[in-house]
């Protein structure tokens, strides 16, 4: 079977150029299981919910949208990412982008879901252990991504654990801001992995409960994504 070839920006470009509907653009696929309901929310202005690909589109996409000739509204979701710690620049500080509250979209999932509420006792020492040991890494890598240096805040809590960590000096502060605001701060699919491990899951398929636990959201969801959709109702009110 052929792996589905990424879309090109020219091609999202011209896609939006030839489109008459007023769309909201997203990130990816799995995001479409958040973000699709928009399209029935807001289905009597008849809202096109379209999956870019990636961030990098959605940001490229909206700085370029000034030459696009469009006739009808479109509005832009995506992650914070590491903005979560540097800040959104100032010019993503419009209405009609949206970015979710936490790092990313599996962040304020997790939050609205209160599935970290629902480890046993033995099962939070476990997550906090692994927490303060995955943080000393993350924290680490984070503070070289943000001066510029080589770094890769992408690596399987699996692989960091198999050795203990203690975080750099220069990213102590880091570290300590993190620790206190795990929830919304540590790259979203890593604190997914860090409660399955919790729950001492052997091999888990991060894929099919992170696909879960987005659908279940999606289908009631909690204050932040309720958060998004209220702002994305804004973009087309």
């Amino acid at each position: 079977m052929r792996k589905k070839e990424a879309i090109t920006l020219t091609e999202l470009l011209s896609t939006l150029e030839h489109s008459n509907l007023p769309t909201i653009l997203v990130e990816g696929d799995d995001d479409l299981i958040i973000y699709r309901r928009l399209e029935t929310i807001f289905s009597d202005k008849e809202v096109s919910v379209l999956s870019v690909g990636g961030r990098e589109n959605i940001i490229s996409i909206f700085d370029q949208q000034d030459k696009l000739k469009l006739s009808y509204k479109i509005g832009f979701i995506a992650d914070q990412d590491t903005w979560i710690v540097t800040g959104i620049p100032e010019q993503y500080k419009n209405k009609n982008i949206i970015f979710t509250t936490g790092y990313s979209i599996e962040n304020d999932s997790l939050i609205d879901s209160n599935l970290l509420e629902t480890l046993t006792t033995t099962e939070r020492n476990i997550f906090f252990q692994n927490l303060t040991n995955f943080t000393a890494w993350y924290a680490t890598e984070l503070n070289r991504h943000i001066t510029g240096e080589s770094a890769s805040i992408k690596k399987h809590p699996n692989d960091v654990l198999k050795q203990s960590h203690e975080p750099t000096i220069k990213a102590k502060p880091l570290y300590d801001l993190i620790i206190e605001k795990y929830q919304t701060h540590i790259r979203g699919k890593s604190l997914l992995a860090l409660f399955l491990l919790s729950q001492k899951c052997k091999n888990p398929n991060i894929k099919h409960h992170h696909t879960t636990i987005l659908a279940t959201v999606a289908a009631r969801p909690g204050e932040l994504i309720q958060k998004i959709y209220n702002e994305a109702g804004e973009i087309f009110k």
